[in-house]
């Protein structure tokens, strides 16, 4: 398993080291997603180690944080450039007159209660993603915002 696979390059953007290649490796300078150092990437010929990235100086790095950050990083990227943004939840739904009420009964044979998988597209309601936003006091990880209701 690579420890590194992807880094961030001087304009933010991550790349997997998958896309780097002998001759592109050096139009950016790389850094870590978890402490913000100097990266490398590291290329092998076929057959040899798989290609990775590895700090330019060998330094201490939560592999949590890096994690984070770029599953932070993803999922703002995905919300940016993605049509639709949808999330599924499900909800419990429990009708406290199920005992009594015969209409929904009567019409749908079944009862008012149970659990409903809900999807919804957030692009419907926010039109802007921050990571690391901040909301009423709040610190978001990925926080999605309105610009025209400021929600």
């Amino acid at each position: 398993m690579i420890t590194y696979p992807n880094a961030v390059d001087e304009n933010g953007d991550v790349h997997n080291i998958s896309s780097i290649t002998p001759e592109n490796r050096g139009e950016h300078k790389y850094y870590c997603l978890g402490c913000d150092k100097e990266m490398v990437p590291v290329l092998f010929k076929e057959g040899q180690k798989e290609d990775h990235f590895r700090h330019k100086i060998n330094d201490l790095c939560n592999p949590e944080t890096y994690l984070h950050n770029l599953a932070k990083k993803h999922i703002a990227k995905q919300f940016e450039t993605s049509k639709k943004f949808e999330v599924s939840y499900y909800a419990h739904n429990e009708c406290p007159r199920t005992e009594t009420c015969k209409i929904f009964a009567k019409y749908h044979d079944k009862v008012c209660s149970g659990v409903t998988l809900h999807t919804i597209d957030l692009k419907e309601i926010y039109d802007t993603c921050q990571i690391e936003g901040v909301y009423d006091g709040y610190r978001a990880d990925v926080l999605l915002t309105n610009r025209k209701t400021r929600v």
